[in-house]
């Protein structure tokens, strides 16, 4: 929703979050040497034939979902170097806004005056979660949230995709109870609805999907007003490099908004007495976040009675 506003510079999906990993393990800070290694790196960014492999349906963008997402790697490795003409040792920052704005240039986008980056922090490690707001001074966090049985159901849908050898129930419990959890099997684990840092926390905020798809207008006025960002009807439009997106593959396949996302009952993996009992398990969450439950669930003993059956 924030890509293709004016005022701001991004670049589509999650490539981009690698960058503080990449920059860790490059073996000198040559400007050319860096030009040609982040092109390595990233070669998903460059190459159409590549679009697929992100499971995010780049490969299927636009009103007809045949065009695919790259930038010529000619024209950007072009404009990168014409940005850094005058710099043999880039910082770490500086050669990331060159990024930003050589990939937005490739794009042939009009850039005037950009206020901000979209970075996606997404399931970072807070070492390099560190290591961003060391270098940007100015950092807001926006976190989504969804109803707790309909994030358990997405998840575990999600990972079963992703990997049917790992415990995707197991996972999914870990993402809905757990402040810092289990993401994708043993071993990955990442923030998740607490801010990174406690000195962030007035910078930090959370939406409802519910509420993007249901009131999408008053919410993203919301954002835009809380980002100190000028309100435009693009963000209302959901797109990657300013092409229409359709969301991922295994999901359901809508651009924008709408309530075949927020309705799904993932009764594939979840029946009414396993609703009825997680409700009591996620109590704190629903709360919360105000969410309604059953009303049996707001019953103390009964809540009690219904975690035995989880064991």
């Amino acid at each position: 929703l924030l890509d293709n506003h004016p005022d701001i510079l991004s670049i589509h999906g999650l490539y981009i979050s690698g960058y503080y990993y990449f920059w860790e393990n490059l073996k000198t800070k040559s400007i050319y040497y860096i030009i040609d290694e982040f092109i390595s790196s990233f070669s998903n960014l460059f190459d159409p034939e590549k679009a697929y492999l992100s499971g995010l349906g780049f490969d299927q963008m636009g009103e007809n979902r045949d065009e695919k997402l790259y930038v010529p790697e000619h024209r950007f490795r072009k404009i990168l170097t014409e940005i850094f003409n005058e710099i043999s040792i880039p910082s770490r920052k500086q050669f990331l806004i060159g990024i930003y704005f050589a990939y937005s240039y490739a794009l042939k986008r009009k850039i005037k005056s950009p206020k901000m980056i979209c970075f996606p922090v997404h399931s970072l490690k807070k070492k390099y979660v560190k290591q961003l707001v060391l270098d940007f001074k100015k950092v807001n966090f926006i976190y989504t949230i969804r109803e707790s049985i309909q994030c358990f159901g997405s998840v575990i849908k999600h990972i079963d995709n992703f990997d049917r050898s790992m415990n995707a129930v197991e996972c999914a419990i870990s993402n809905i109870l757990n402040n810092y959890i289990q993401h994708v099997g043993p071993g990955y684990y990442v923030n998740a609805d607490k801010p990174y840092f406690k000195e962030y926390t007035d910078q930090c905020v959370a939406l409802r999907l519910e509420d993007l798809h249901n009131n999408p207008d008053q919410t993203m006025r919301k954002v835009a007003n809380w980002i100190r960002l000028d309100y435009n009807e693009s963000l209302l439009e959901s797109t990657f490099d300013g092409k229409k997106w359709w969301n991922r593959v295994e999901s359901s396949r809508i651009s924008g908004f709408g309530k075949v996302i927020i309705d799904q009952k993932h009764k594939a993996f979840i029946n009414q007495f396993d609703r009825l009992r997680l409700q009591a398990l996620f109590f704190l969450r629903y709360a919360i976040w105000d969410y309604k439950t059953f009303n049996i669930i707001n019953i103390i003993p009964i809540r009690f009675l219904l975690f035995f059956t989880l064991i």
